[in-house]
């Protein structure tokens, strides 16, 4: 069977140790080869691996990037469209 999505790279960064050790090892079992190999399982210990899927301008200064995120505007920029 064939999965109707189209998916160029799926990033999982620093996932809960029970999604990285037990569900993802068994949903990779079930994806085809194609899509198993566009899954990317990042921890957050190392970073390098990080850099290397993502340039540093496109992170956040708390992943040692340099792109400058406000929370409190990104939520009221959010907000209007959730009412």
């Amino acid at each position: 069977p064939r999965l109707p999505v189209r998916l160029g790279k799926l990033c999982v960064y620093n996932p809960p140790w029970f999604v990285g050790r037990i569900l993802l090892p068994i949903v990779r079992m079930l994806l085809s080869a194609k899509l198993r190999a566009r899954l990317v399982v990042l921890n957050g210990a190392d970073r390098e691996p990080l850099y290397r899927q993502f340039e540093p301008v496109s992170l956040t200064e708390e992943l040692g990037g340099s792109y400058p995120f406000d929370l409190a505007c990104w939520a009221a920029s959010v907000e209007p469209a959730l009412s």
